[in-house]
């Protein structure tokens, strides 16, 4: 009976401690960035497939870029291209004012007797005491920078000095460079110490900024106290922040990159990354149309009324703020989650579908109705200058009301952005907006017990009618869609998105926008971020189609004499009484 309780106790044991997932080592106290890879050969293999993927044969180039930039040492003759591999960059005065400072690596060895000679062809010298000492020129305005080498049959060791050989041979271990590297390690992970950093660098830091706030005032002299205000913030922020970690993985068709911010314990961004979301979740944000070019998923959270800032003295600034005013105030009410997609048809039509999980709809809707008399005051402030009018002049723009209807079982308001019969939109222009998003412009909208759903856009109705009819069939909250620690995930088709902007800013009587992208593969490109644990991050995965589509599309827009970063609209003359469309609804 002993025995069977001491086999199980052990089996116990074993297990729970098979369970446990072993911390990686810290970084070194002086190190302020490591850069972390989980496989010498196969991670520089998958990096290289993906280029290659992207741009033909330009992964072999990225690889030497790499291994160049990475390793002080040549890094394949003798190397084993199954073990990790880590770069250290060390707080050394002497040679700080470079960047980052000096580097210590630690590579898996195959063969070292191979490894020994291809640092001896390229640094010569001799081995002494069982270490390669070596000087790498810098310039000729710098001096030689001195690298102490060590191989054993393992691994090897390079640091700028002994010193700090020994200390990076202390804190690894027998695990080498395994030591610093957790069990789901990604293919690359940098590391930067973001307390050292700011410590170190911040007269840096502060001229950036510093030179970020110049340049805004001067470019915008009416948010020049709001700038050096944000500026003082970021500073503030900074001395909050520990460690912030990239992570990039490859598989064979994306890129999977995550960021992840960790505050210093017991700050106040620490409790505001802490925070659960709260409020209960709501299937509507799950109706969206699944065609979307572009779609967004927040998780529910606890309601925020933000009260609007004090606006800047001139006009257009105070109507900016109320606009923006407007639209926080209705994402604040999305307390049961809220969802929005964009869809692009390839005739050109593009709608607009928003779902905001709230639990008091009513409120919702009147939060609605004051966005878009906020969108229609701020598109009319804007016409009023470029058309010439006076202060007694009608409106250029107004919100008119649609028929009620009933879709689904559910009534269905809307709205539609118009101008009055005094004035008419330029006929170039009038032709895109109908071509695109119809104009005038309509917005339709239903209340439901779990919040709202709202559709703007070309051919809207028939996008509510589904909406409706999808979020009647869906049981689950849209929280459950989205990875732990995330709170807002964003869903991009780049295709879909470009083709949208091609059919609007080119003249479809001249130009025919569909031989740009009928025959490029779309993929999409998903973004995710939020907060947790007193860490914020990001995650982006990126498929190499989508990346190729994009680069594909660049080259077919210059073959055919159009620049890419100025496509505008057809030239058109501006008569008094006409001015160009107002944006969507929200």
């Amino acid at each position: 009976m002993r025995l069977k309780a001491s086999l199980l106790l052990l089996l116990v044991s074993s297990v729970a401690f098979a369970a446990e997932k072993p911390e990686p080592a810290p970084m070194p106290a002086n190190a302020l960035a490591m850069i972390a890879i989980r496989q010498q050969g196969g991670s520089f293999d998958r990096l290289v497939n993906w280029c290659g993927k992207v741009v033909s044969n330009s992964g072999a180039l990225a690889r030497q870029t790499l291994s160049t930039a990475l390793f002080p040492i040549p890094a394949q003759d003798g190397v084993d291209p199954e073990a990790p591999a880590v770069v250290f960059y060390l707080d050394t005065q002497a040679n700080l004012a470079d960047g980052l400072g000096d580097q210590a690596v630690i590579l898996g060895v195959k063969d070292a007797k191979a490894l020994k000679d291809a640092i001896k062809a390229v640094f010569g010298g001799e081995e002494q005491d069982g270490m390669l000492h070596a000087s790498i020129p810098q310039g000729f305005d710098k001096p030689e920078r001195k690298l102490v080498i060590r191989v054993d049959s393992k691994w090897a060791w390079v640091a700028p000095d002994e010193t700090a050989l020994k200390a990076l041979t202390e804190a690894a271990g027998a695990k080498g460079a395994g030591a610093f590297l957790a069990p789901d390690a990604p293919d690359a992970a940098i590391r930067l110490n973001l307390d050292l950093l700011r410590r170190q660098h911040k007269p840096e830091l502060e001229k950036v900024l510093g030179l970020a706030g110049v340049l805004g005032g001067k470019l915008a002299p009416q948010f020049e106290g709001d700038l050096n205000s944000a500026r003082a913030k970021v500073l503030d922020r900074t001395r909050e922040l520990e460690t912030l970690e990239l992570r990039f993985s490859f598989n064979e068709d994306a890129l999977i990159f995550a960021a992840q911010v960790k505050a210093l314990a017991g700050t106040d961004l620490f409790m505001a990354w802490s925070r659960k979301p709260g409020g209960t979740p709501s299937s509507l944000p799950l109706a969206l149309p699944g065609e979307a070019a572009l779609a967004l998923h927040t998780c529910p959270r606890e309601v925020v009324h933000r009260e609007p800032r004090a606006g800047p003295p001139d006009e257009p600034a105070k109507q900016d703020c109320a606009l923006c005013a407007a639209l926080v105030k209705l994402q604040a009410l999305a307390d049961g989650g809220a969802g929005v997609a964009a869809v692009s048809t390839e005739t050109g039509a593009a709608r607009l579908v928003v779902a905001l999980g709230a639990s008091d709809p009513a409120q919702a809707e009147a939060a609605l109705k004051e966005a878009l008399d906020a969108v229609v005051k701020f598109s009319c402030d804007c016409a009023r200058p470029m058309m010439k009018l006076k202060d007694g002049d009608p409106a250029p723009f107004e919100l008119q009301p649609l028929p009620e209807q009933e879709v689904a079982g559910t009534k269905v308001r809307g709205f539609q952005i118009g101008m009055p019969d005094k004035y008419k939109l330029l006929p170039a222009l009038e032709k895109i907006y109908t071509r695109t998003v119809g104009w005038p412009v309509p917005v339709r909208y239903a209340v439901t017990k779990q919040g709202m759903l709202v559709a703007s856009g070309k051919d809207c109705d028939a996008a509510l009618k589904a909406a409706l009819e999808k979020a009647a069939s869906e049981k689950e909250g849209a929280a459950a869609k989205l990875p732990a620690g995330i709170s807002v995930s964003v869903e991009l088709m780049p295709v879909a998105v470009l083709r949208a902007l091609l059919n609007a800013a080119l003249d479809p009587d001249a130009v025919d926008a569909a031989q740009f992208t009928e025959k490029l593969e779309d993929a999409p490109i998903k973004l995710g971020a939020g907060a947790a644990d007193g860490c914020g991050s990001v995650r982006l995965n990126l498929p190499a189609k989508a990346v190729k589509a994009v680069t594909d599309l660049y080259f077919k827009l210059e073959r055919a004499n159009i620049d890419p970063f100025n496509i505008t609209l057809p030239d058109a003359a501006m008569p008094a009484q006409a001015v160009p469309a107002p944006p969507p609804g929200p």
